[in-house]
Formats: structure tokens, sequence, C-alpha cells
């Protein structure tokens, strides 16, 4: 499992990359999927939200959940 430091199992480690979205879109894409615990856009710019494994999983099956594969709205 992942830890918390931003590692991956046998030590690979998750590059940080800038944003393409704002806080505040960002912010507003995990309250649509209904991402739990909420995230404010504070959170999301002072580094709060933690990129794990686990929490890509969650993003991913999420977000799935929120937009299926042929709806076009969230475009």
């Amino acid at each position: 499992m992942a830890s918390t430091s931003g590692t991956l199992r046998d030590g690979l480690w998750i590059k940080k990359v800038p944003s393409y979205y704002t806080p505040a879109q960002i912010s507003k894409w995990l309250s649509r999927i209904r991402f739990e615990p909420s995230c404010t856009e504070q959170d999301i710019s002072t580094g709060t939200f933690l990129a794990t494994l686990e929490n890509l999983y969650i993003l991913v099956r999420l977000h799935l959940l929120a937009f299926p594969f042929e709806n076009t709205a969230m475009h």
C-alpha cells in the first residue's frame, strides 16, 4: 500500500507537476464527484491534499461514477 510521503510500492516516487487547473476548479470537481473528506481551495493550494495511490484510485472511481463514459455534459 502507498505511504503518505508521495511514494508508491517499491519506493517509486509520485512526481509533483504543476496543475493545469486552479484550486477553485479542483475544489469544484472534488465536490462534484463527492470526494470525502471535502477539500477547500486552501487545502489544495497549500498541498494538504496528499498524492497517494489510494487517493488516485478513489478519484478515478468517483470520476467514473459521476461522469459516465458517454456523458459530454462535463465538457
